[in-house]
């Protein structure tokens, strides 16, 4: 019915606005991530509108620089990009918190005390 669509729609807002809350610097740097290669991208469209322009002008008997198809002048492609974060789904990956000290490893590789009862 519509009350419970509402009562469920009102439990799913608040989990969402504390998640939001605990774990926005993850939502976050992810944005940045995305809008920091968005903006690269726009940079090297930009650079490549440039070239063109200046080698060709639109006149029919241009210059054209012929390349290996590699989109930079010297045929070497950009080094490889290597991020430290991703997001994941929250329901199957939480987030990570600090790592465990040595001696909290200690004791998870030892298990409980022995008991004899």
């Amino acid at each position: 019915t519509s009350e419970d669509n509402d009562s469920f729609r009102e439990i799913l807002e608040t989990h969402n606005a504390k998640r939001s809350s605990r774990y926005g610097w993850q939502q976050q740097a992810t944005m940045d991530a995305k809008e920091a290669e968005r903006t690269l991208r726009i940079e090297a469209g930009e650079r490549d509108m440039k070239r063109r322009r200046a080698l060709g002008n639109g006149d029919a008997g241009a210059l054209v620089a012929v390349t290996d198809g590699s989109g930079t002048e010297d045929g070497v492609g950009a080094p490889l990009r290597f991020t430290k974060f991703k997001a994941k789904n929250e329901l199957y990956y939480p987030p990570d918190g600090l790592a465990p000290s040595a001696a909290e490893m200690q004791a998870m590789v030892q298990g409980p005390p022995k008991e004899t009862v």
